[in-house]
């Protein structure tokens, strides 16, 4: 299978499935020499304003983030 890719994204949530997934598309990404970044989405529940900052969730997806960031080490 031939892959003219230049950019995989990855979403990521924390769970091992996602970490799975990352370890995946760092292999895809090395042979493709394609561009990898991950994302991880913080949902903003519907009764609080979009631009209301959730610390917890911040805190969360900057866990997720940087644990994502050693795997691609």
């Amino acid at each position: 299978m031939k892959l003219d890719s230049k950019r995989i994204l990855v979403p990521v949530n924390g769970d091992a499935a996602s970490e799975e997934t990352f370890r995946w598309a760092c292999h895809l990404a090395h042979h493709t020499k394609a561009q990898l970044h991950a994302v991880h989405v913080i949902e903003v529940p519907l009764h609080l304003p979009l631009e209301e900052e959730d610390p917890e969730a911040i805190n969360n997806g900057e866990r997720v983030l940087a644990r994502i960031e050693a795997v691609a080490a």
